[in-house]
């Protein structure tokens, strides 16, 4: 069992064919809906990700049979988001985002550690983006940041 966030990113060096699926991010929530369920429901639905299906990095913890519950938020959860983003080699060259209204500016992962690998990431060359609905059940397309250019929906503080 993997157990801290050291042996979880080389697992991830280790293993970039169980990281051929479409890497799907989350940030932010709609008053007490986390973008966390409006994510899992956008890696499952293969019209939209792919015929690989979407895989977040709590299924690529769950994967690598990694033992988390001592991990911290803002050092150890931050650092194994950041590898996910760096490490992903999407068969279909993209990722995705899910993003609610509600979006800490200065303590967000997604700002922070994700989108900057995402960013130099050669192996994903489109990044989507979703606005969740309020209700946290479904999302709507914002269009795509990376190959465009458009940058991070996201705002920094």
């Amino acid at each position: 069992m993997i157990r801290t966030t050291t042996a979880f990113i080389n697992w991830l060096k280790a293993n970039p064919a169980k990281l051929n699926r479409s890497p799907v991010f989350w940030t932010g929530k709609n008053g007490r809906k986390g973008a966390i369920n409006a994510a899992n429901l956008l890696k499952n639905n293969k019209a939209i990700v792919g015929p690989q299906g979407g895989f977040t990095v709590f299924d690529a913890v769950k994967e690598a049979d990694a033992n988390t519950k001592d991990w911290t938020a803002n050092d150890d959860w931050a650092k194994a988001c950041e590898a996910f983003a760096e490490h992903a080699q999407p068969e279909s060259k993209k990722a995705f985002l899910v993003y609610g209204k509600e979006v800490d500016p200065v303590l967000n992962i997604w700002n922070n550690n994700e989108w900057p690998k995402l960013e130099t990431n050669s192996h994903v060359t489109e990044v989507e983006t979703y606005e969740m609905h309020d209700d946290g059940r479904g999302v709507t397309a914002k269009g795509e940041i990376k190959k465009s250019k458009k940058g991070n929906p996201i705002k920094s503080a």
